[in-house]
């Protein structure tokens, strides 16, 4: 559920932000039923506008290496001639179908709306978005012509359905009342509206056509959370999460009116609601994006339950102490870094554990088989490893040196409250695993890190051939995990004071984003050199692809390698696709203390290169 919603609103918003459209006399939040636990509403702001020319020009890149056409003739040659015949019929009917639809209108609409109800066991969803009202006639007819395809494809086992409603015609799969998807499509003027649910567009319209609906955006969570945030000049996004876990305990009772005297269905009703108390501890969560110059900027306000901190994973999250200096953990040159409270894993287990022996009394057998296991080996997940740390984290990356060709050095660090148990298990590990003859040949050993006191390098030929180095080792209450001897060094005396951390680093106040006060969370990645990075390898498989496909072509024929070697043929204009994708240059994340009791606040900036800049000259 969650990855379904993390999808629509991703879907909504980027394509919403890249329109260029004027703001429209309709108001899509009149079409939000209270009943949503999930919305998205965004809108045109020109702000963005100069953004449409980056992805403009990676459209017109994949067109030139015709990558699409490439593909399909990659495809195509090798089916049979039946089937080609049959998918080329089936594409031309759906080119004819949408063939009067302008899609760039539709991409470049001036509002889009997006919310999800809960109905018994099904998440239904409705889309809407505003067009001229010429172009919401195309869009509407289009994706009905679509779905008269489909009933003369199925020989007529999907009806379609026609319906008036309130100053709009409602087009359905008539499937029967008892299949909980209906798909729907209506235009209400030049709002064109899109659903699962053939009800949920009724209603939809019938707001659309009130004065004064009641709707979910004036719920006075949202109303509040608007209050405490930027203007949500490209879009708004409210999760409901009190309301989502109350529909999702009612989905026990959907399962026990269909067979009352089940026994079995009356246990899982208990189980399930008890499962879901343990993680039910958002009230809401509420994202407004909006532009500043050539930034794009997120604020997401969240809350959570009153009594979040009774729950499983309330403790789990809530027991860790925040970074009050994080910076000082990162030096000035760093490339990527993240920091994080993290997550108690202890709670996790411990949670568990006492659900299963409350709810699953039957399986106290194998839970005590687990316990004498522990016991012969000499080692307790929980005692020995889980309550050792207590879920903070750091992670860095960084440059070796000043010059281009200098390696990338990493540091990971975990709060480790029982280091010395820790190291014994550690080294009872690697003296395990050089009884294994593949290991003992590498000649894998834990020994003493030269010239880094309470460290330890992990020696292995493979390591020694690519020139690497692993260390690990505790420090005031952390344990620290580096690439390199050399990383360790530069990670601790940042910490100390000895060298330059990120606080005055330029390329830290390019983001313009406050840091003062502790902070659960915070997070940096470039992601302008990550995409030239991806790029890179790409080209990098194509140029050593032909080697690997010599050796291969003795165990295969050329026909069998003909299409992988066609495929591989595509890899440098998929490369230069992704290349082009780089104008989207930084992103920071910062996690603190929100502005309302009991809430939380995350802020994120990504840099955008502005209009006519080199990628060594963007500036925010």
């Amino acid at each position: 559920m969650n990855a379904m919603r993390t999808l629509a609103a991703a879907l909504v918003l980027a394509v919403a932000t890249m329109a260029p459209r004027p703001l429209a006399a309709a108001d899509l939040s009149q079409a939000i039923p209270p009943g949503a636990h999930l919305f998205v509403l965004a809108k045109h702001n020109p702000e963005r506008d100069y953004q449409t020319d980056y992805v403009a020009d990676v459209w017109k890149t994949f067109q030139e290496e015709r990558i699409g056409p490439r593909l399909l003739e990659i495809v195509t040659s090798r089916m049979p001639e039946d089937d080609l015949k049959k998918a080329t019929e089936v594409w031309e009917e759906l080119c004819d179908a949408v063939g009067d639809v302008d899609f760039s209108a539709v991409a470049q609409a001036d509002q889009f709306l997006m919310f999800q109800v809960m109905n018994g066991p099904v998440n239904q969803s409705t889309f809407a978005v505003v067009l001229s009202e010429s172009d919401a006639e195309e869009f509407e007819r289009g994706i009905v012509n679509l779905m008269e395809l489909v009933s003369r494809r199925t020989g007529g086992k999907v009806p379609i359905a026609v319906d008036e409603a309130e100053e709009a015609t409602i087009t359905s799969f008539d499937l029967p009342r008892d299949v909980p998807l209906r798909p729907s499509v209506a235009r209400h003027g030049d709002v064109v509206l899109i659903s699962t649910s053939d009800a949920m567009i009724r209603t939809a319209v019938a707001m659309l056509n009130d004065d004064s609906p009641d709707t979910k955006y004036d719920d006075p969570r949202v109303v509040e959370a608007l209050k405490a945030l930027p203007e949500p000049e490209d879009a708004f996004v409210f999760f409901d999460g009190k309301l989502m876990f109350d529909r999702l305990r009612g989905l026990p009772d959907f399962i026990r009116q269909q067979d009352p005297n089940n026994e079995d269905a009356a246990r899982f009703a208990g189980v399930f609601n008890a499962a879901i108390d343990e993680f039910a501890i958002i009230d809401f969560e509420a994202t407004v994006e909006y532009t500043e110059g050539y930034q794009n900027r997120t604020a997401v306000l969240g809350r959570l339950t009153p009594d979040a901190n009774e729950h499983m994973l309330g403790r789990a999250i809530m027991g860790q102490k925040a970074f009050d200096d994080w910076q000082s953990w990162i030096p000035a040159e760093a490339t990527g870094y993240s920091l994080s409270t993290g997550v108690n894993l202890h709670e996790i287990y411990a949670g568990i554990y006492e659900f299963v022996e409350r709810e699953f009394p039957e399986a106290q057998e194998g839970l005590d088989k687990f316990a004498a296991i522990q016991d012969q080996i000499g080692v307790h997940l929980d005692e020995d490893i889980l309550q050792s740390f207590s879920g903070e984290s750091v992670s860095v990356s960084f440059p070796s040196g000043d010059d281009a060709a200098a390696e990338t050095l990493s540091v990971t660090a975990m709060k480790c409250s029982n280091p010395d148990k820790i190291r014994e298990l550690l080294h009872r590990a690697v003296d395990n695993l050089k009884e294994i003859p593949f290991l003992q040949a590498q000649q894998l050993d834990l020994v003493d890190a030269e010239g880094l006191e309470g460290f330890e390098e992990l020696k292995m030929a493979a390591f020694a051939m690519a020139k690497a180095q692993p260390v690990i080792g505790f420090d005031d209450g952390w344990m620290i995990i580096g690439s390199k001897p050399a990383a360790v060094e530069k990670f601790l005396a940042v910490r100390r004071g000895e060298a330059e951390n990120i606080a005055s680093a330029e390329s830290f106040e390019r983001f313009n984003l406050g840091v003062d006060g502790p902070v659960a969370q915070v997070s940096y990645t470039d992601i302008g050199a990550g995409i030239r990075k991806a790029a890179d390898v790409i080209d990098q498989v194509a140029a050593m692809a032909p080697m690997f496909l010599g050796m291969a072509a003795q165990q295969a024929g050329p026909e069998q390698l003909k299409p992988v070697q066609e495929l591989i043929g595509l890899l440098p204009s998929i490369a230069k696709v992704v290349r082009k994708c780089d104008f989207v240059e930084q992103k920071l994340t910062i996690t603190r203390e929100g502005p309302i009791p009991n809430s939380y606040l995350r802020e994120s900036v990504t840099l955008v290169r502005a209009p006519g800049e080199s990628v060594a000259t963007a500036t925010p």
